[in-house]
């Protein structure tokens, strides 16, 4: 038996405002064909299916239609929510859909989770499915048992104590948390104050746990058998040096599982390049005329002293898939450079506004963004100077 496993699919994301959608469209049909081309049984789905727990109509259709082709090839489908999704709207017609081989787990409801029993090949495998889970929605359940509010693994190992699991079968749980040990990367959401992990003895009685959380493609703690499958596309700047990959699973056997890896191939890649300003306003000798970088998603280093006025703005007009511009050479450049007495007085409100934006959120004002805040510093200027009169009336 051959099993697929995938997980943190943020559709719908927004890397610095640009909408991935294409490339997630792209990378979904790729994996379907991977599917096909590895003749697996199921597809896993560990978890972030959207990247907001309130999807666009675009982003809900996407998967839709991913859905649907992996159906069209009769493939099973184990879906859980991650942190990112809404429960309520991945369990839409769960119940129906279960016939249609597509079994979902969207939210804990307290009560012993029931494996799914999968067959084929004459090998058999019990998937459990457990969606993702914090210590105070598991306590709701359980008010008579002592369990503070951070302890995750405590949560997840009372879940577990109830499957009844047997030892002797083959045993699949899908889950999406942070187990202690995983690399981390800049863009999974973490708990406040870092406290969410899961040590990995609560999986002891499993003989492969499928993971979504972290966006790394990983074993944990050099464990054959607790992994992260990672994100399909490159989601931050630290990720740019990653290969995406799927995961796939063979099971030949009572408790016999190998894993490997099938590289994916997306639209556009995410890279970062490191150079003074003057280099990147020659991309063809900087890049050396490779001509993806015009549409690739491309962070931008530089290694000059002083900050380059409108940097960002001339970049843009470059490279289509401009997404952030660093100084590595400015220590605290865009918080020291941006703030201090003689760079604010020099600048207009509407310069310390995007700047400001740019440092808080990573990203640069939309138009529409633009034009509010520049009636909102109008109306201010307005009041100011109307406050002044009187005072000088006075």
């Amino acid at each position: 038996m051959r099993l697929m496993h995938i997980s943190d699919l943020h559709i719908g994301k927004l890397l610095h405002e640009v909408s991935m959608i294409d490339d997630q469209k792209y990378i979904l049909n790729q994996i379907v064909d991977i599917a096909k081309k590895e003749g697996v049984y199921g597809v896993i789905i560990a978890g972030d299916v959207y990247d907001k727990n309130d999807p666009s109509e675009q982003a809900v259709k996407v998967f839709d239609e991913f859905l649907v082709n992996l159906q069209m090839n009769d493939l099973k489908i184990y879906l859980i929510s991650g942190n990112h999704d809404s429960a309520k709207r991945l369990s839409y017609a769960n119940r129906l859909l279960k016939y249609s081989g597509v079994y979902i787990s969207s939210e804990y409801s307290g009560d012993a989770i029931v494996p799914i029993e999968v067959k084929d090949d004459n090998v058999s495998v019990n998937i459990y499915l457990m969606p993702f889970v914090t210590p105070l929605r598991v306590k709701s359940h359980f008010p008579d048992v002592s369990l503070e509010s951070d302890d995750f693994t405590g949560a997840v190992e009372l879940i577990i104590k109830q499957m009844n699991i047997s030892k002797e079968e083959t045993n699949i749980i899908v889950s999406h948390q942070y187990v202690n040990g995983a690399i981390t990367s800049d863009s999974e959401r973490q708990t406040a104050g870092g406290l969410d992990y899961v040590e990995p003895r609560v999986f002891e009685d499993f003989d492969y746990v499928a993971l979504g959380h972290m966006h790394r493609p990983q074993y944990v703690n050099k464990s054959s058998k607790i992994r992260y499958s990672g994100t399909p596309l490159k989601y931050s700047k630290s990720e740019c040096g990653d290969t995406k990959s799927i995961s796939i699973l063979d099971i030949t056997g009572p408790k016999q599982i190998s894993v490997s890896e099938v590289e994916l191939k997306p639209l556009h890649d995410v890279r970062v390049k490191e150079a003074y300003f003057e280099e990147f306003l020659k991309p063809d000798v900087l890049f050396q005329n490779d001509e993806t970088v015009y549409t690739d998603y491309l962070y931008v280093q530089l290694k000059d002293k002083e900050v380059i006025a409108k940097d960002a703005s001339i970049l843009r007009k470059i490279y289509k898939g401009f997404l952030d511009v660093d100084y590595v050479n400015i220590e605290d450049s865009n918080v020291t450079d941006t703030f201090c007495a003689s760079s604010v007085e020099a600048k207009s409100e509407m310069d310390l506004f995007e700047e400001l934006f740019k440092v808080q959120y990573e990203a640069d004002f939309l138009d529409e963004q633009k034009e509010y805040l520049k009636g909102a510093i109008e109306k201010a200027r307005l009041l100011v100077e109307s406050r002044q009169d009187v005072e000088d009336e006075e």
